[in-house]
């Protein structure tokens, strides 16, 4: 069995913990475990519990451009600094995945996998993109993995988070994400899912965006077909 985990919280949150002690439980089961730190999950790189799964045997990621950032320098020894190709590989061949964010975990449920179609992954979009470069960082993620086809990346957005897909998107934080990867994403022809509580933009309209509001029904075929889910 093979054991997908992305960090994407810094050290003073409570994630790290949980991480450490998940990874290190299935490695006393016997086994292979893969982990991907990516924005603040970056910072974690020097931790002392990084250190140990690194030495127990975990493959350990760190995003590039998410340590570049941060200026972090790039230390083979420690890491493998990749982009979201080797995430998106993690995601497809791992029989487990899950995602820790500020915001929560994904459910720890064997993935979804079909040799008819791609293992899909559900990023949903809570904070508020004037506020927070959390939903710029969702959009880079989701576009970066699901341009190498591996998986079927669908975006759910609630509440302030519609504002992504506004025309003047470019002008949050971080809004040169949108302006570099709606367009990727437009290109894939899959729409964005609006929740119920998604806030009404009435210039959704001329953004140009592909887009559908979604009822209950909807939601819950999006969560149960998901193999990974990501929470920003």
């Amino acid at each position: 069995m093979k054991l997908g985990l992305l960090l994407a919280s810094s050290q003073e949150q409570p994630e790290l913990a949980a991480v450490y002690q998940l990874a290190m439980d299935s490695l006393c089961a016997g086994e292979e475990v893969y982990l991907y730190l990516i924005d603040d999950g970056v910072v974690n790189l020097d931790r002392p519990e990084i250190d140990r799964l690194r030495k127990e045997g975990v493959k350990l990621h760190v995003c590039a451009f998410g340590a570049r950032k941060r200026h972090i320098p790039w230390d083979p020894e420690k890491a493998i600094f990749s982009g979201l190709a080797a995430l998106a590989d993690i995601i497809c061949s791992c029989d487990r995945f899950l995602a820790f964010t500020p915001f929560g975990r994904s459910p720890d449920t064997l993935a979804h996998r079909s040799s008819a179609s791609l293992p899909r992954t559900l990023i949903t979009i809570t904070q508020d993109p004037r506020e927070s470069h959390y939903p710029a960082e969702a959009i880079r993620i989701g576009a970066g993995i699901g341009s190498w086809r591996k998986t079927e990346v669908n975006f759910l957005l609630h509440g302030p988070s519609s504002r992504v897909l506004a025309p003047d998107a470019g002008q949050l934080v971080d809004g040169e994400n949108y302006e570099h990867y709606l367009p990727i994403i437009r290109e894939w022809k899959r729409p964005f899912h609006l929740a119920p509580d998604a806030e009404k933009i009435a210039e959704l309209r001329e953004a140009g965006m592909d887009y559908r509001w979604c009822d209950a029904s909807v939601l819950q075929e999006l969560t149960q077909a998901a193999a990974c889910r990501i929470l920003f």
